[in-house]
């Protein structure tokens, strides 16, 4: 009897987190954006360390119409402020033991190059159709040493909030 594909999937996220957890490697980072404008860009960088890292969950959440969220490799940008960094095992540490930099509210004058397809999260005008979360299901390899700009960009003709929230596991995967 063949596995089901999603069964698998949910049997790999779940040694995954377990190992991650037991061992400290996974780590989380959040933030809340309010009044974003209609058509505008927010950008942060995730800054990887010596080791590898597996970016597992990004999930964006908006109250208007619509938002795209886009992952590049590579880019050049000024200024931002450090993002607290959490982990997931209480018992061994806390976010300072991550060896990546992430920050916030960057200005990116090059975005680099694509790494992963964008992920839209698209609603209606009804008020019911307005909110939702946008979710870069496929996990991503990221590179040592490598900067990556994660991109949110407002499809909204008026101003709407907008949460991020990340996840990933560092080292030997």
């Amino acid at each position: 009897m063949a596995f089901n594909d999603a069964v698998l999937k949910g049997l790999q996220r779940a040694t995954l987190m377990l190992e991650g957890t037991a061992s400290a490697t996974i780590y989380n980072a959040s933030r809340r954006v309010t009044g974003v404008a209609a058509g505008a860009n927010l950008d942060s960088v995730f800054i990887t360390g010596a080791l590898p890292v597996l970016l597992f969950e990004r999930n964006i959440g908006r109250s208007g119409l619509g938002v795209v969220a886009t992952i590049y490799r590579g880019p050049t940008y000024t200024g931002g402020t450090d993002a607290l960094i959490y982990s997931t095992n209480d018992i061994v540490g806390d976010g300072s033991q991550s060896t990546i930099q992430l920050k916030s509210g960057v200005t990116t004058t090059a975005t680099g190059t694509q790494s992963v397809a964008s992920s839209f999260a698209i609603g209606n005008t009804s008020n019911q159709g307005q909110g939702g979360i946008a979710e870069i299901g496929q996990p991503l390899l990221m590179l040592p040493n490598t900067t990556y700009l994660l991109r949110i960009t407002s499809l909204d003709t008026s101003t709407m909030d907008v949460t991020s929230f990340l996840s990933w596991r560092e080292g030997v995967l």
